[in-house]
């Protein structure tokens, strides 16, 4: 190998040494950082693993889930039960008021048989006019009820659109992680025929820095197309109100191993 090729390759294995050192130290701060923003003494680790899993219910799931364990909906739907039974109380106040009444005799001494030993009777009263203040009351109240009930409707389709946009992202994902695995064997095996050719003196260095360099981007992309679906597929699940069972899927998928997966050879 000419001297100059090998002065290269030191000069871009320092490079690539020097930034990932500064990664590793931007890393230990932030983490300092966010342990002394929350207050702890335990070691902090913000973030999880990437994971791959290819599995995913029908749009209707998580349709279905958003609209009964969504906390935003059921915020909304419970102000506008709050809001009907306010416009009920309102009509209770326009009906008369009934009552009802009832006695008995304890002691009859000497008393005539002309006068009733019990009696029992009901009774109603209504104000015949008050200005209209309840009837005015009762019609706002209606109005309010019917401003609430539109409100929840925007806030149910706004939310159900989310999940909808959200399912589209975790498929899109999929498929992007599909696509750059594909194009990282090919890479690989790229890789390979020019690392072979360079051991047996047919390709330059230039030729297997290349090829690593292409090898490692597609990896690059692949691992951003995991994160692009564990990112996609948190959303989904907040937002379908099925935040709980992230673990499961992560259980259930592939653990990406960040490390191994840039740095790995093959050969």
């Amino acid at each position: 190998m000419p001297h100059s090729a090998i002065l290269f390759l030191r000069y871009r294995l320092l490079e690539a040494e020097g930034e990932v050192s500064e990664a590793e130290y931007n890393l230990t701060i932030a983490r300092r950082a966010l342990q002394t923003t929350l207050n702890v003494d335990e070691e902090v680790w913000p973030t999880d693993e990437l994971f791959s899993n290819g599995v995913i219910r029908s749009l209707d799931y998580y349709v279905d889930a958003a609209r009964e364990l969504n906390p935003i909906i059921q915020g909304a739907e419970s102000i506008s039960g709050l809001a009907a039974v306010d416009v009920q109380l309102k009509r209770a106040e326009l009906l008369p008021e009934l009552f009802a009444f009832g006695g008995g005799v304890v002691y009859d001494y000497k008393l005539s048989d002309m006068v009733p030993r019990w009696c029992v009777g009901l009774g109603a009263s209504f104000k015949l006019f008050n200005g209209l203040v309840k009837e005015r009351n009762y019609a706002a109240s209606r109005l309010m009820s019917r401003g609430v009930d539109a409100q929840v409707d925007d806030v149910v389709a706004d939310v159900l659109l989310m999940v909808e946009q959200s399912y589209y992202g975790v498929q899109q994902a999929i498929e992007a992680m599909q696509t750059h695995r594909s194009s990282m064997v090919f890479a690989q095996s790229y890789y390979t025929t020019i690392y072979e050719g360079f051991i047996e003196g047919v390709s330059s260095a230039t030729e297997l820095m290349d090829a690593q360099i292409a090898l490692t981007a597609t990896k690059v992309e692949w691992l951003n197309a995991a994160y692009e679906y564990c990112k996609a597929l948190a959303k989904l699940l907040e937002v379908s109100g099925l935040s709980y069972s992230f673990n499961d899927y992560r259980q259930g998928g592939e653990v990406i191993e960040l490390t191994n997966t840039l740095y790995r050879n093959e050969n």
